[in-house]
């Protein structure tokens, strides 16, 4: 128990150094920085008139995200796949308001397409199937009547013997 503590203390304190870094977004191809500059940019526009700071919620966001995802795809609950959809859809949502005009369309469709495919993992085993269900109901007869004829018929035996 003591290493998975200190094992998720590490990643969460490695993602909120690498949130709270002020170089840019790097990963070669530029598709992090697709996703992440416009969120940055749409929080620290979005922020600015409330005493929290940008970075703050956007530590805050990653940390909703990878909690969300996690606890859905982990323990398959209900708010936790409620919570991973709106995470989802806000994350979409800045991602094109934070992008630049001329390419606000692509990068929606990408940050959509990212959060869908990642949503097959977070969203596993949910079915959209109805479940069928068979009920039988049988009546219980009422042991009373039943008392009562096993009784019946014990005297009726009974009597019926004694009389030969």
């Amino acid at each position: 128990m003591f290493i998975v503590t200190t094992m998720i203390w590490w990643l969460l304190s490695s993602l909120v150094e690498w949130a709270a870094r002020d170089s840019g977004i790097s990963d070669g191809t530029g598709l992090l920085s697709m996703f992440v500059l416009p969120v940055r940019r749409y929080l620290s526009v979005h922020t600015a008139e409330l005493p929290v700071g940008s970075m703050l919620a956007y530590v805050m966001w990653q940390l909703w995200g990878v909690s969300s995802f996690v606890a859905s795809w982990w323990f398959m609950a209900v708010g936790a796949r409620l919570t991973w959809v709106v995470w989802g859809t806000a994350t979409v949502g800045m991602v094109a308001a934070g992008s630049p005009a001329s390419g606000r369309a692509v990068a929606g469709f990408f940050a959509a397409l990212v959060w869908s495919t990642l949503s097959v993992f977070a969203l596993r085993g949910l079915s959209l199937r109805p479940h069928s269900c068979t009920h039988v109901h049988n009546e219980v007869p009422d042991r009373a009547d039943d008392a009562r004829a096993t009784v019946t018929a014990i005297r009726e035996r009974d009597f019926a013997q004694s009389g030969d």
